[in-house]
C-alpha cells in the first residue's frame, strides 16, 4: 500500500511514460497514441525484465487502480514473452490488436527466420486443414480468422512482405496456420529480437473454443494472437499446423495483457489482475500480467456472477479463486467452489504446490462451445441446469481441467506430437483425485435434458430403452472401458495426434488407453510407489518440455526396474492385452495322489509376466509368476487333492486386459450364474418387445 500519492509518484519507474490530459477529444486520442506507442518502445528496450510496477495514479479525467504485479524469480526460462493491448469490438465480433513478441535463442544454431502459430485461421474458410480434417462446412457466418496487418521490428523495419504462409505437415496451400518470417539478421545463440505485430482476430461463432455464443454476450477468446513456435535445441522449428484433433505447444515466458472492452462487461483472464483503468470512450481496460506460462486466454461477458475466493491451505501457498457463473447456475456456487478448492488440494499435496496466485474458472453458458478446456491459470469447465447430487458433475470436469495446469499448463509436454502426456496423465490423476475426494462415481443418463440415476442396457438415438434404475457406483477407470475395447487396436499411443484414424482413437489413444495403462502401473507398482514416481517426474520437468521417454526414465530410476517391457508394447505397438485359463484337467494317478493340469494362454499380442492363482479342493491355494512369453503353457501339480479353479491377474492389477470373462475357471462347470444373467436378459428383451409393440 501506498500512503500517499506523492510516494505513489515518486515510485514510477523512470522509463514509465507520464499520461498527458488533454482537453478536447483529438488531444486524448494523442495521449492514447503516444502511451501506445511508449508501451511497446518499453517492451522492447526492458526485455530483459520483465516485470511492470504501476501504483495508484489519478489524474484528472483519468483513473488508474492498479495493483502490484507479482515481482518472485524466474521459474521457467522464459524463451518467448509477449506484451499485448487488445480491444474488444462486439460489432465486429473481433478483436483488434498491438503485440510486441520479445523471443530468445535459446538453440545452439544461428536463426535467420522464425515461425508463428496462426490459429484462427483455422476457421477461416472450408479450406483449411482442421476443416478438411473435420469435414467441415464453413460459412461465411461462421467463419474467424486473424488479419495480420503489420509487422516490424523496434526500428520501424517492415516485416511483412517476408511473411509466408507454409504447411509443413501436409501439402494444403490454402491453410493459413503457420507463417514463416524470414529476418535481416541472424538471431545468435542466447540472442533476443523484438517484433510488433498489429493484427485484428474475428472470433468464430459457435466453432471451436475460441468462438462467441448464441443468445447471449459471451465471448472466449483463445488461441487468438500470432504466437512464435518452440525452437528445439537442435535447432530445428516445431510448428505444427492446427489440425482437427490437436491441441498446443509453446514455450514459457512473460505476459503482460491489456484488455479494452465495453464498460459493462465482467472479464476473466489469464493471470493476475494488476491494473483498472476506466476510459472516457465509455470502455474500461484491464492490465494483466503473469510470468512462466506458455499462453494466454480470456473470456467477456456482461452476465457473468463473479465469486472470488482466497483459498488458504497450508503448507499449500494461498490461491485467489476467480469463480465466473452463468445466473441460471447461481444455485451450483458452492458446489464448484467445493470442488475447486479440493482439487487445489489434492494435487498440490500429492505432485508440488500449485504456484501462480489465481486461477480463474469459467462456466460457459449453454449454446458456448468452449466449455471444458484449459489454458494457464484459466480453465473453462461445463455445467447442466438440474444436477443429481451423487453425479460427480460438474466435479469430475472441473478436477480434470484443473490437473490440466500440472501436466499442460507446467510438465508442458508437445500436445501435437504426444497428446497422451497431458490428456493420460491428467485424466489418470484427476480421476485418482476424485476417487480419494468423492469415492466412485455415481452412473446416470438423460432423458430429454432431466437426469436420472441408473445405467442404460440399450438405448436409441440416446433414448434408453432398457435401463437399471438403480444408484450403480462405477470407479472411474472403468468408465474408459467401453470406448477403449472398440478401439483398442486401431493405433498405438505414441502418434502424432493428427494421423490417428478418426477421432474415436484419437480419443482412445490420448486418453482412455493412457489412463487405464497408468492404473495398472499403479497396480503392479503400488500407490506408494506411483506417487513417488509421478512426484519426482513433476518436479523434474515443471516448466520444461518433456517427452515420453523422459517420464519413462524417471519411472524407472525412482523404482529400480527396467520397465521397458511395459511401455514398449503399449506406446509402440497396437497389440491388446489378454491372457486367460484355457482349462483345466484332473486325472487320478492313485488313490493318494491327483495330477492337476492348468491350461494358461496368451490370446493377445503384449507380453506381460502375469500372476496365478491356483485353488484345491481341500481348501489350499497355490501362487505363482507366469512369465507370459509363450503362446500358452501347462502348469501341472500332484497333490492329494484336485483342483477346482484357476485365474490368472486374480487381482485384477491389468485392467488393460481386453477380455476377463476368460481370466478365470473351474473345473466344474457351474450353470447358475449363466441362468441368473439369462433370465435378466429375457425379462429386458420383453420389456423391449413390449415398448416397441406399443410405439408400432
Amino acid at each position: 500500500m501506498f500512503r500517499n500519492g506523492l510516494e505513489a509518484l515518486e515510485m514510477l519507474p523512470k522509463t514509465f511514460v507520464s499520461l498527458l490530459f488533454m482537453r478536447n477529444a483529438a488531444s486524448r486520442f494523442e495521449s492514447v497514441h503516444v502511451f501506445r506507442r511508449s508501451f511497446h518502445e518499453r517492451a522492447i528496450a526492458r526485455s530483459g525484465r520483465f516485470v511492470l510496477r504501476v501504483p495508484l495514479v489519478i489524474i484528472t479525467g483519468w483513473l488508474i487502480i492498479v495493483g502490484r504485479a507479482p515481482a518472485d524469480e524466474p521459474l521457467s526460462n522464459r524463451i518467448a514473452s509477449y506484451w499485448i493491448q487488445a480491444r474488444l469490438l462486439p460489432d465486429r465480433r473481433g478483436v483488434e490488436g498491438r503485440e510486441t513478441l520479445v523471443w530468445k535463442n535459446a538453440s545452439v544454431k544461428p536463426v535467420k527466420e522464425i515461425f508463428l502459430h496462426l490459429y484462427p485461421n483455422a476457421y477461416r474458410n472450408s479450406l483449411s486443414t482442421f476443416a478438411r480434417e473435420g469435414q467441415m462446412t464453413i460459412t461465411a457466418e461462421r467463419a474467424g480468422w486473424i488479419d495480420i496487418k503489420s509487422v516490424t521490428l523496434k526500428d520501424g523495419m517492415n516485416l511483412l512482405p517476408e511473411l509466408r504462409y507454409v504447411h509443413p505437415d501436409d501439402d494444403n496451400a490454402d491453410d493459413r496456420t503457420v507463417a514463416r518470417i524470414s529476418l535481416p539478421e541472424e538471431v545468435l545463440p542466447g540472442g533476443e529480437i523484438a517484433i510488433i505485430f498489429e493484427f485484428f482476430t474475428r472470433i468464430p461463432k459457435q466453432l471451436g473454443r475460441s468462438s462467441y455464443a448464441l443468445g447471449r454476450e459471451f465471448y472466449f477468446v483463445s488461441q487468438w494472437f500470432p504466437k512464435i513456435g518452440v525452437l528445439e535445441t537442435g535447432g530445428n522449428w516445431n510448428c505444427h499446423q492446427f489440425h482437427r484433433f490437436t491441441e498446443f505447444f509453446s514455450d514459457f515466458g512473460f505476459y503482460h495483457v491489456e484488455l479494452t472492452v465495453p464498460a459493462n462487461f465482467i472479464v476473466g483472464a489469464t493471470g493476475v489482475r494488476v491494473g483498472t483503468r476506466k476510459n472516457l470512450d465509455g470502455t474500461i481496460t484491464y492490465t494483466y500480467e503473469q510470468g512462466d506460462i506458455h499462453d494466454f486466454a480470456w473470456t467477456a461477458s456482461p452476465d457473468f456472477i463473479q465469486v472470488e475466493r482466497v483459498l488458504n491451505a497450508p503448507p499449500l501457498p494461498p490461491t485467489r479463486i476467480i469463480l465466473l457463473l452463468q445466473p441460471e447456475h447461481r444455485d451450483q456456487m458452492n458446489r464448484h467452489l467445493h470442488a475447486i478448492e479440493a482439487a487445489l488440494r489434492a494435487f498440490g499435496t500429492a505432485y508440488g504446490p500449485y504456484p501462480y496466485p489465481t486461477l480463474t474458472v469459467v462456466d460457459p453458458p449453454r449454446t458456448a462451445t468452449s466449455a471444458g478446456m484449459e489454458y494457464p491459470t484459466l480453465i473453462v469447465t461445463g455445467t447442466n441446469t438440474f444436477l443429481l447430487e451423487k453425479v460427480q458433475s460438474p466435479e469430475y470436469i472441473i478436477f480434470h481441467e484443473f490437473g490440466h495446469q500440472y501436466w499442460y499448463g507446467m510438465v508442458a509436454s508437445n500436445e501435437f506430437e504426444e497428446p497422451w502426456l497431458d490428456e493420460g496423465f491428467t485424466s489418470y490423476t484427476a480421476a485418482r483425485a476424485l476417487l480419494d475426494t468423492y469415492g466412485p462415481n455415481i452412473s446416470s443418463f438423460r432423458v430429454a435434458g432431466i437426469p436420472f440415476y441408473g445405467y442404460p442396457i440399450l438405448s436409441y438415438h440416446g433414448f434408453p430403452l432398457i435401463a437399471l434404475l438403480e444408484k450403480i457406483p462405477v470407479p472411474y477407470p472403468l468408465w474408459r472401458f467401453p470406448l477403449y475395447l472398440e478401439n483398442a487396436s486401431n493405433d498405438p499411443i505414441e502418434k502424432l495426434a493428427w494421423k490417428y484414424y478418426d477421432y474415436a482413437t484419437y480419443r482412445v489413444n490420448a486418453y482412455n488407453k493412457p489412463e487405464i495403462m497408468l492404473f495398472t502401473l499403479e497396480r503392479i507398482l503400488g500407490r506408494s510407489t506411483m506417487d513417488k514416481v509421478l512426484r519426482a517426474y513433476f518436479t523434474r520437468w515443471r516448466f520444461r518440455h518433456p517427452r515420453g521417454e523422459d517420464f519413462i526414465r524417471v519411472a524407472e530410476e525412482v523404482t529400480g526396474m527396467d520397465l521397458s517391457w511395459f511401455f514398449n508394447p503399449l506406446l509402440s505397438s497396437t497389440g491388446i492385452v489378454d491372457y486367460g485359463v484355457k482349462a483345466i484337467e484332473v486325472r487320478r494317478i492313485d488313490a493318494k495322489a491327483v495330477e492337476s493340469s492348468v491350461t494358461l494362454w496368451r490370446y493377445g499380442e503384449v507380453k506381460f509376466p502375469v500372476e496365478v492363482a491356483i485353488r484345491f479342493a481341500d481348501g489350499t491355494k497355490l501362487d505363482t509368476v507366469w512369465d507370459g512369453q509363450a503362446r500358452w503353457t501347462k502348469l501341472t501339480f500332484v497333490n492329494h487333492s484336485p483342483a477346482v479353479s484357476a485365474a490368472v491377474d486374480p487381482e485384477h492389477k491389468i485392467l488393460l486386459d481386453v477380455n476377463i470373462t476368460n481370466n478365470t475357471r473351474q473345473a466344474r462347470t457351474n450353470p447358475w450364474g449363466a441362468i441368473r444373467w439369462a433370465s435378466k436378459w429375457f425379462f429386458w428383451m420383453q420389456n423391449l418387445l413390449q415398448i416397441v409393440s406399443t410405439i408400432s
